[in-house]
């Protein structure tokens, strides 16, 4: 999809954060009840995928296509 490098670094940081608060045996799994990093992450991609829609066309980028 390309994703721009903040949107990536958006969702390494929601990764990370829920990581970091998992090592913490109680709060870790409370935490992971309430705050779930994949879906927030896949709220950004469908975001993403809406504002840049390319109406059935296959979104590859020029370096993984084939010659």
């Amino acid at each position: 999809m390309e994703l721009p490098r903040l949107k990536i670094a958006h969702m390494l940081w929601n990764i990370l954060v829920n990581f970091l608060i998992g090592l913490i045996p109680i709060l870790g799994d409370a935490a992971y009840i309430f705050r779930k990093a994949n879906l927030k992450n896949l709220r950004i991609l469908q975001d993403y995928a809406k504002k840049h829609s390319h109406d059935g066309k296959v979104i590859q980028p020029t370096r993984y296509a084939s010659a």
